[in-house]
């Protein structure tokens, strides 16, 4: 127990996790795949380049964990995984929508398929 702070008194503790949680303390975790065929690489250098590139990109404009899950090997084709979490599904369609958008905005034509899984 942390002395001093919020951690001493329970009774500030359940009002801030109710409102940041919400009343059943329930979240919702989403998590989007892209799989996208990237027609100009010609070298895994220039594969992470755009991949590294297109992560980067969508994680300072949405609070997105991101990572390159498939296709190490391949310097055309990449599996791009985005996950987030939120109270309800609503959001997390509109933010994949939101990342969906930029990869076909930084890559038209690049995406061959898209997938989103909800848990919670």
């Amino acid at each position: 127990m942390i002395h001093g702070t919020v951690h001493d008194d329970p009774g500030l503790i359940r009002p801030l996790r109710d409102r940041l949680l919400g009343r059943d303390g329930e979240m919702r975790v989403g998590l989007l795949v892209l799989d996208l065929h990237l027609v100009g690489c010609t070298s895994l250098k220039e594969k992470r380049r755009a991949v590294r590139s297109l992560i980067d990109r969508v994680r300072s404009r949405h609070n997105v964990a991101a990572s390159e899950i498939d296709h190490h090997d391949r310097h055309q084709r990449a599996g791009i995984a985005f996950v987030s979490l939120a109270q309800t599904e609503d959001p997390l369609h509109r933010l994949f929508d939101a990342i969906y958008d930029e990869a076909d905005r930084r890559m038209p034509g690049a995406i061959e398929e898209i997938s989103r899984e909800f848990v919670g």
